[in-house]
C-alpha cells in the first residue's frame, strides 16, 4: 500500500513539518502546475499504485463537506487522523475536492470518484483484477520464471538495466517469481525485494 498520508509521503518526518508546511506541499502538488518534487516524481512513476492515496484524499474531501463516509474511507480518514488532526485532514480533502487536476498520479484504469458517491472495500475488492493488471505491467516489477535460472544464481543475476533504472524511479520494485518446472520451495513465490530494492535504488 501507498502511503495514505498524502503530504508526509516526501520521505520527511512528519513531525518535523507544520501544518502550514504540509498544506502547502499539496496545494502545490494539486494546483495543475507540473511538480518535479521527489513526492511528485515518485507518484507519477507509481500511478498504477495509488488507488488508496487517491481514496485517503477521497474521504477527506467528504469528510469536509460532512458526507457520511464508507468503511474503507474511515478506515484511511483513521489512519491519518493518528499523524495529524481531523481539521487537518478535512483542510487536505478540500484541495483535493477543488484541484483542477490529479488524473497524472491515480490508476487509469479506475474510474474518477464523484464526491457525492462514497469508495468502500467492496469497490476497491471489485477493482482489484484491473488494479493488479496495470500495477504488474509497470518497469519496476520483474518476473522471473525459475526454470530459466541458472543453478546457484541468485533471482537478481537476472535483473534487466531497466529494471533496476525503473528501482530509483518508483522507490521500490517487485520481483513476482514463477516456476514451469518445480524446483525447491520457491515455486509460485511472491517475493517483494524492499530492504535491497531501497538500497539499490538510492544509489542508482
Amino acid at each position: 500500500m501507498s502511503d495514505s498520508t498524502p503530504p508526509a509521503a516526501d520521505g520527511t518526518d512528519e513531525l518535523s513539518t507544520t501544518r502550514e508546511e504540509r498544506v502547502a506541499r499539496l496545494r502545490n502538488l494539486l494546483s495543475g502546475a507540473r511538480s518535479d518534487t521527489r513526492w511528485a516524481q515518485r507518484l507519477r512513476a507509481n500511478r498504477s499504485s495509488n488507488i488508496l492515496i487517491e481514496t485517503a484524499l477521497h474521504a477527506a474531501a467528504r469528510l469536509s463537506e460532512g458526507l457520511v463516509l464508507s468503511d474503507l474511507e474511515q478506515q484511511l480518514v483513521d489512519q491519518m487522523a493518528r499523524i495529524v488532526s481531523v481539521e487537518e485532514v478535512a483542510e487536505y480533502g478540500k484541495l483535493f475536492k477543488d484541484a483542477p487536476g490529479t488524473a497524472e498520479f491515480f490508476p487509469a484504469g479506475v474510474e474518477r470518484i464523484p464526491l457525492e458517491r462514497s469508495y468502500s472495500l467492496a469497490d476497491y475488492a471489485a477493482d482489484q483484477e484491473v488494479l493488479v493488471r496495470d500495477a504488474l505491467a509497470q518497469p519496476n516489477v520483474n518476473t522471473i520464471d525459475l526454470s530459466s535460472l541458472p543453478e546457484g544464481e541468485p533471482l537478481d543475476s537476472l535483473d534487466s538495466e531497466e529494471f533496476i533504472a525503473a528501482m530509483g524511479e518508483h522507490g521500490s520494485a517487485l520481483t513476482l517469481v514463477t516456476a514451469s518446472v518445480r524446483r525447491g520451495d520457491h515455486a509460485g513465490d511472491l517475493h517483494l525485494e524492499a530492504a535491497q530494492v531501497h538500497e539499490r535504488g538510492r544509489v542508482r
